[in-house]
């Protein structure tokens, strides 16, 4: 069990999920955590094809059509690997600035976040939580259970268990995520198009560009359409 941390100081346990697509490289990644972190618990997870869209904005807590249809492209949808950490030696910082325990970041988890990253053709295939908020964030939607809960388990020895999700998982927005220009978005019948949106679609395909024109609606979704997709066409080479 992971012994009570100081008051007011952050609970040392962090979250990495290597997603389908990564999943070819999961022995090289776990050989780097378990060589820097004391791994508590894995999870083998499987979610529809169908809700990844919904999954990944219900997961990070903030909502980008754009930007969770171009990752659900980029990180795959078969089943990923989540593995739950303690770091019995954090380095913390706040690059944040908001002095709040819950965000301050672990510059442990995130160098070798960054590290996993590098060592991928595709680099977002690997996530890590690096603060307190976002681990407790990602654990409610995978698990459904505070960290308290989680700590509390008698199975933190390392395996393996499979979570296998048949429904979408339930939307509750990341707290930090408006501070972060990272929300509200398009989810469950709201649309709010902002730049990240604008940026992403060229990246994420002519049917996502499809599918934004049809949110949009009538003759504006149609231009938005043909324009995104000049954009998104190669020029011609003379």
């Amino acid at each position: 069990m992971v012994s009570p941390p100081l008051k007011g100081s952050p609970v040392p346990v962090y979250l990495f999920v290597i997603w389908h697509r990564g999943m070819p490289d999961a022995e090289r990644i776990l050989g780097e955590i378990r060589a820097r972190f004391t791994v508590l618990k894995q999870f083998d997870v499987t979610w529809p094809a169908k809700d990844y869209v919904r999954n990944f904005a219900a997961f990070y807590g903030w909502k980008s059509y754009g930007m969770w249809v171009g990752k659900k492209h980029r990180s795959g949808t078969g089943p990923f690997r989540v593995v739950i950490v303690r770091d019995d030696e954090p380095v913390f910082s706040d690059p944040e600035r908001r002095n709040v325990p819950e965000t301050l970041q672990n510059d442990n988890v995130y160098a070798l976040k960054v590290a996993c990253r590098g060592m991928m053709v595709r680099s977002n295939v690997v996530h890590a939580s690096v603060n307190e908020a976002e681990t407790r964030h990602n654990l409610r939607a995978l698990t459904d259970e505070t960290l308290e809960q989680f700590l509390a388990r008698s199975d933190l020895d390392g395996s393996v268990s499979e979570l296998k999700f048949t429904e979408p998982i339930p939307y509750v927005p990341y707290p930090y995520a408006e501070e972060n220009g990272k929300g509200p978005r398009f989810f469950q019948g709201t649309f709010r198009l902002n730049r990240i949106d604008i940026f992403l679609l060229p990246r994420c395909g002519i049917s996502t560009v499809f599918s934004f024109s049809f949110r949009l609606g009538g003759l504006f979704g149609f231009a938005f359409c043909i324009g995104a997709i000049k954009i998104w066409m190669p020029p011609k080479r003379r």
